[in-house]
């Protein structure tokens, strides 16, 4: 039997870790709209969902990459040790490029995407993307860790990291009230911070990583990071001025200053980390190659289902009536001869894997 009450309790005793993990998290989340509706007023809360809503778009890909593909990765070498903390480091310094680029290059440019996106009315909304920038790329890389401290069979740390954060936000928020959305959504930033660097400090003493490995992991990418912010974020306040223009003129620089902001960053990034764009392609390669795979095997497929199907029927038209009653029954062979069945959906259908059994398998 694979399941018993000893494998309930185990799932029951891990999973509680991770509901209250979610409940502290939707907790956090309810703080900024507690305090803004409370003390700002409603303009404030439709102004922080446009913004958390621009500033979440680089902040979903990460966190499904980590949840549904490094985790299960994860999962299964979490018993190798060396092999385990060797594709956390590697996974942490891509998922920190990510991260780090994408959440901090919302700084120079997220009030002119909200501006040309919503229109002027929601500048504030962009104000709030560029706040929570910080809290993208710090959400990010903690969320890498989360994965990696589950896979390891400790998710009641990852609670703990919650918490950390909630009381370290909330703190941050109260304090930086008077300075309306963008003091809630620094203080939100602030909070994901003190996250990840408990959630680094966590990696190191549960998993066993050197902190010197796991800080070298995102030293690279938040140096390129910071120098790409240096260079957009004046060019586009005393230059460009993309939120001001119209709205085709406008989504046009700001694509070229992202374009730019793009090349600051990989350029840094291959001269601190010189292997870092050959392993990029290379990862790219392999996944053309992976997707590649299924569709010749299925086209090799469908040649031999219809080579096979020219073959039977070439053999069946060769043999005489009492050969071809002797070999598929009177009843069949009859119905092959008058059209009402075809001899290739026999033939291919005796390949077919009997799909209505029971598997045996686990899931």
């Amino acid at each position: 039997r694979l399941a018993s009450f000893g494998m309930w309790r185990e799932l029951i005793s891990y999973g509680r870790h991770t509901i209250a993990a979610t409940t502290v998290i939707r907790v956090g989340e309810e703080i900024p709209v507690l305090l803004l509706g409370r003390f700002t007023g409603a303009a404030a809360l439709g102004q922080l969902r446009y913004g958390r809503r621009i500033a979440s778009l680089p902040l979903a890909m990460i966190m499904a990459a980590a949840s549904y593909v490094l985790f299960p990765a994860f999962a299964r070498i979490a018993t190798e040790r060396e092999r385990f903390q060797a594709s956390v480091l590697r996974a942490l310094r891509w998922m920190a490029i990510l991260a780090v680029g994408g959440g901090l290059i919302m700084i120079p440019l997220g009030k002119p995407l909200a501006t040309l996106a919503f229109g002027s009315v929601w500048a504030e909304a962009g104000e709030a993307v560029m706040a929570l920038g910080v809290y993208t790329a710090a959400r990010g890389i903690s969320s890498l860790i989360v994965e990696a401290l589950k896979a390891h069979g400790r998710p009641e740390v990852v609670t703990r990291m919650n918490v950390v954060e909630l009381v370290v936000g909330t703190i941050a928020m109260a304090a930086l009230l008077p300075f309306g959305l963008v003091g809630v959504c620094v203080g939100i930033s602030i909070g994901a911070v003190v996250r990840g660097a408990y959630a680094l400090h966590r990696a190191h003493v549960v998993v066993g990583l050197p902190l010197r490995n796991l800080l070298e992991a995102i030293r690279a990418p938040l140096i390129a990071a910071l120098v790409m912010v240096a260079v957009l974020l004046p060019l586009d306040t005393l230059v460009l001025h993309a939120g001001d223009r119209t709205v085709v003129p406008g989504l046009l620089v700001l694509t070229l200053e992202g374009v730019l902001g793009v090349a600051i960053y990989s350029g840094i990034l291959h001269v601190l980390i010189p292997g870092a764009l050959a392993e990029f392609r290379g990862l790219l390669k392999k996944l053309r190659m992976r997707s590649k795979r299924p569709e010749d095997a299925s086209g090799q497929r469908r040649q031999e289902e219809i080579r096979k199907r020219v073959l039977a029927q070439n053999l069946f038209d060769q043999m005489s009536p009492v050969e071809q009653d002797a070999a598929l029954g009177p009843d069949l062979a009859a119905a092959v001869r008058n059209g009402e069945v075809e001899l290739g959906d026999l033939v291919t259908a005796e390949q077919e894997p009997d799909r209505s059994a029971p598997g045996t398998g686990r899931s």
